[in-house]
């Protein structure tokens, strides 16, 4: 019963987005790990589903079952009618076929919901497809109401008892419904009144789709943050994060979105044929948002450590144009690594260790990153970066 009712918490999006600007409270509940507490819980709700079901369906159920007739007639004869039902008997009343039907479509929501269900097959046929991978994972996941309906409703046909007040399942599981409720509803009202107009799209290499929209009135958010993204052109449920490359300032919204799944192919696909075409009417997109990521907390700290891999990267664009739109004394450094090459000093790299700084020394531009940050080859030394940041801010905290 706990465990249904905090599942919800996590994924209440604006509930956790206004609790996470309290200190305190952040110091305390996971807000920078929510989908991993939701994960975390769902693993409790799966162990106390069979630990639960396991001693019905074994040891209670059986009992019952095959219980001597004389000690049947002295106990629990008057909560069956006093007549000794049989094993199918049991399954087939209220509580028997509310808890297995809870427990299918909470094993098909969990199965779903693991990484190798959410990506699809490109073997599978077109519109099989459709039906596959994240769509399947996030359309089943909605029969949550399916579940809570059901757990209500086994929860008052409880054997044995007829006392209203041993009933407590829905004290429980009310509050956050009610909260979990209200956030979809604004959720859906502010997704509607927001008008995010695309303004510009524009494809690079790495099938990477960069957005610049047009700023919606009230939308106001810190650098860090993140915002949801649906394209009724592909999905008019489908909705998927996306962090803010845009500074708070700035009068437009922009992000970056790399093609990583089926969703986020669509979506570069067709803004692609829509930019190759020529046409000035580009597809619409709705957004949902903002919400506070770990990201948004560089403001607590006056030395940042900013780590990102690839599109990973995204949401220090908004982080360091916010800096330097503030920036009255300070330092930005940036270095960038390709992991994929040996080390500097290796003979298996020394090629291309002479081409790139014979080419830095007469442009001043990188080779590889073409810009004038110098690439470094192999991973970053931690130990010797985190040393060499504590001995040069002695006594200061470091954001990470």
């Amino acid at each position: 019963k706990l465990n249904m009712a905090l599942v919800l918490l996590p994924v209440c999006r604006n509930t956790v987005t206004w609790l996470r600007r309290s200190r305190r409270i952040n110091s305390i509940l996971p807000f920078n790990d929510t989908i991993n507490f939701h994960k975390l819980i769902a693993a409790g709700i799966v162990i106390g589903v069979i630990l639960h079901g396991g001693v019905h369906l074994t040891c209670d159920f059986p009992r019952i079952a095959c219980a001597d007739r004389s000690v049947f007639g002295r106990t629990i004869a008057d909560d069956f009618q006093y007549r000794r039902p049989s094993y199918a008997d049991i399954l087939a009343t209220t509580e028997g076929v509310t808890g297995i039907l809870m427990v299918v479509l909470m094993a098909a929501a969990f199965l779903l919901a693991t990484r190798p269900s959410k990506r699809n097959s490109a073997s599978l046929p077109r519109h099989i497809r459709r039906f596959a991978g994240f769509n399947a994972f996030w359309y089943l996941h909605h029969l949550f109401i399916a579940v809570y309906t059901l757990l209500i409703v086994h929860s008052m046909f409880l054997f044995l008892t007829d006392d209203f007040t041993e009933k407590t399942t829905w004290m429980y599981v009310s509050i956050p419904v009610v909260i979990y409720t209200a956030e979809r509803v604004f959720r859906k009202i502010r997704s509607e009144i927001y008008d995010a107009k695309v303004l510009e799209a524009k494809v690079y290499p790495g099938k990477i789709l960069s957005l610049k929209m047009k700023k919606p009135a009230g939308f106001r958010y810190r650098s860090g943050m993140f915002m949801f993204l649906r394209c009724p052109q592909i999905s008019k449920f489908e909705w998927h994060p996306f962090s803010l490359t845009s500074a708070p300032d700035d009068e437009h919204l922009s992000m970056h979105i790399r093609s990583l799944g089926d969703w986020s192919y669509q979506m570069y696909s067709i803004f692609q044929k829509a930019l190759v075409s020529g046409t000035s009417d580009l597809p619409k997109i709705c957004i949902d948002g903002p919400y506070g990521a770990a990201s948004q907390d560089h403001s607590k700290y006056e030395i940042l450590l900013l780590i990102g891999l690839g599109i990973g990267a995204t949401p220090f664009i908004s982080i360091l144009k916010d800096i330097a739109n503030g920036l009255k004394k300070g330092v930005i450094e940036m270095y960038n690594y390709l992991t994929s090459v040996y080390q500097e000093g290796d003979k298996r790299s020394a090629l291309i260790s002479a081409i790139q700084a014979l080419h830095f020394t007469r442009n001043g531009i990188d080779i590889i990153s073409r810009t004038p940050v110098r690439t470094r080859f192999a991973r970053p030394n931690w130990s010797r970066v985190f040393s060499g940041l504590a001995c040069r801010h002695v006594g200061e905290r470091i954001g990470k």
